[in-house]
């Protein structure tokens, strides 16, 4: 990314959020998030949410009734 950004004119705070976001890279998969405690963490933060706002219920699924699926999609997000 250094080939194509210049951060001569920005902050020194801006500059080390940039090289912080380019150092980063998001998971692809479970296994891969599975390897990092903070991942999971967030996981569980994520999955309580659904609990405390009551917007899933666990059932058993019913004979020939196919359940909805779901995935999780791993994102970070940056607050500046």
């Amino acid at each position: 990314m250094h080939l194509f950004v210049s951060h001569d004119n920005c902050s020194p705070n801006y500059t080390a959020f940039c090289h912080n976001i380019y150092a980063q890279n998001e998971p692809l998969s479970f296994k891969e998030v599975s390897q990092h405690d903070s991942w999971k963490h967030t996981m569980g933060i994520g999955l309580n949410a659904f609990d405390k706002n009551q917007t899933r219920t666990l059932v058993s699924p019913s004979f020939g009734i196919k359940p909805i699926s779901c995935r999780w999609v791993y994102k970070l997000k940056w607050h500046y």
